[in-house]
């Protein structure tokens, strides 16, 4: 009786643990879509939103290898029997969520590119910039933290007094 109420959990669990990642490759869908949108501030929710999942999943399954462990060899292998849909189903959705990374990520990695190869751009722009001799900022001769010499206070004055006659 009790192998059979065992037994019985662990397929809840595995039915929670399809759910669970019915519901992850549900979120995999919104998250293409933000990145081809290129819209941050929901990426930014939607990955919190998987994060979450994916610790609930693996919570679940980290339970169900618990449990499964406590059958005896013939109830694992009745067991592996019974829930052989639901195994084949969570690998087909872990399949999809898989594909749905994969495709994200080829797709950043190309955004990537493309800002690193503008970036490149802009340097090299910078660099032919000054190849061409842009003018470079004119230092005055007389520094403000220096104090007149006596020669330059005398021209100085001399100049004063040409302007008052």
């Amino acid at each position: 009786m009790k192998q059979n109420n065992k037994t019985s959990q662990i397929l809840n669990l595995l039915n929670e643990g399809r759910d669970c990642y019915r519901g992850l490759l549900k979120i995999m869908g919104e998250q293409k879509t933000l990145v081809e949108k290129e819209d941050e501030p929901g990426l930014i929710a939607v990955i919190e939103k998987k994060n979450t999942l994916m610790e609930t999943a693996q919570e679940i399954d980290q339970k169900v290898t618990e449990q499964f462990q406590t059958l005896s060899k013939a109830d694992q292998e009745k067991l592996a029997k019974e829930a052989e849909n639901v195994r084949k189903e969570i690998e087909s959705l872990l399949e999809q969520i898989i594909g749905i990374e994969d495709e994200c990520q080829v797709i950043l990695s190309r955004r990537q590119s493309t800002l690193l190869d503008k970036l490149y751009e802009l340097r090299r722009g910078k660099v032919l910039a000054k190849g061409y001799g842009l003018p470079t900022r004119i230092k005055p001769k007389v520094s403000k933290d220096r104090l007149p010499t006596d020669g330059e206070l005398k021209r100085i004055k001399e100049t004063e007094e040409m302007l008052v006659e």
